[in-house]
């Protein structure tokens, strides 16, 4: 999600690039050509994740992103041992809520 992130903030500088050198212009002579330049600019930003897409080898990428996923890695848990620390922290939060439920009652 980092792409993504970064993606905005080169779109918003552009279109805050753009509204700046509009209200520069001295004369609206050079209006139209400038907004031309501009416009195109956005959209090459705006475009510029696909053409990436299409210059990168996706099915390389995907391989890479499986065999990441498959292998395992030191200090990752396992599913089991998730599940036996999501059971740990059930049977303290029952254990808890009962203590102080006796702790209101009494």
């Amino acid at each position: 999600m980092g792409w993504l992130s970064n993606w905005l903030q080169e779109l918003i500088m552009i279109v805050l690039l753009a509204t700046f050198v509009d209200m520069l212009l001295p004369n609206r002579s050079m209006e139209r050509y400038v907004k031309l330049v501009l416009s195109l600019l956005i959209l090459l930003t705006l475009l510029s994740p696909i053409t990436k897409l299409l210059k990168s080898d996706p099915v390389g990428e995907l391989k890479r992103a499986m065999s990441a996923m498959d292998a395992p890695s030191n200090g990752k848990a396992t599913l089991e041992q998730i599940l036996a620390q999501g059971k740990r922290l059930q049977s303290n939060e029952q254990e808890q809520s009962l203590q102080w439920t006796a702790k209101e009652l009494a």
